[in-house]
């Protein structure tokens, strides 16, 4: 038996106690700097596999996005070329058994095993590399995404010659809509605006503007101080032939004003 339940999880037959200690140590805290950059030049990349290395993101993609995303793609492509170089380590494995003579024969479940794992790595690497694109295209134009993500990953992340490939999309955009035919402008009827200088005016607004008290035209400054001058000898004229009525009366009264009537 290759494999046994146990609460209800189908497991695999225990590996070697060394291996799952050491494992597991490094699951939980990981590797040491140095130790990640010991392994990663004791299994370079293969020469007739350089997919391994990490695609490096388009200089005019980098020239655009903003800097802290930038910053994200450069540590997942750290993560890819640490991949690259796990799948490496598997290729040369492989390459060993398989190159002695009668070995290969013996040990078909090790080559099966070493095989899966690495197709398994394999697919990881091309998920992290779509999974960068999409990021980075969060920053530039949606409807250039196909044009940008439809080709094959290579040493770019977008491709190369990706700079060819946009102006050549947007040629096609700009021939597409001079070829497409231009629908007839139809003639929408526009309604009357209705304004208190309209000669036509709707019912309701003649009612309205007859009810308002006529306002008086304005007069310049001068106008109106002559006006109020007029006004104020008007009234001081008025108070004067008032005063001299009730006056008059009184004065005749008086014994010097009666001689002279004399």
């Amino acid at each position: 038996m290759n494999e046994y339940k146990t609460s209800g999880k189908i497991f695999a037959v225990p590996i070697r106690e060394e291996i799952a200690i050491r494992w597991s140590n490094i699951l939980k805290n990981g590797l040491e700097e140095a130790e990640k950059s010991n392994l990663s030049s004791k299994y370079p990349v293969p020469e007739n596999c350089t997919q391994l290395e990490a695609p490096k993101l388009n200089l005019e993609v980098q020239a655009v996005v903003t800097e802290t995303a930038s910053r994200r793609d450069i540590r997942l492509m750290q993560v890819q070329n640490q991949i690259g170089t796990s799948l490496a380590a598997l290729g040369k494995a492989l390459s060993l058994i398989l190159e002695e003579e009668g070995r290969g024969r013996r040990h078909l479940s090790m080559i099966q095993s070493l095989s899966d794992a690495g197709r398994l790595l394999s697919d990881v690497y091309f998920i992290q590399s779509s999974s960068r694109r999409d990021l980075v295209s969060l920053n530039l134009n949606k409807e250039l995404k196909e044009t940008m993500n439809k080709v094959n990953l290579d040493g770019w992340l977008f491709g190369e010659n990706l700079e060819e490939r946009v102006k050549a999309t947007m040629n096609i955009e700009r021939c597409g809509q001079v070829l497409k035919p231009q629908k007839p402008k139809q003639s929408v009827p526009r309604k009357p605006l209705v304004t208190l200088n309209s000669k036509s005016l709707p019912r309701y607004h003649q009612e309205v503007r007859r009810s308002r008290p006529k306002q008086q035209p304005r007069t310049s400054y001068q106008q109106q101080r002559s006006q109020h001058l007029l006004r104020y000898r008007q009234q001081r004229s008025q108070r004067s032939e008032h005063t001299d009525r009730f006056q008059r009366p009184y004065q005749a009264s008086k014994p010097e004003n009666r001689r002279r009537i004399v």
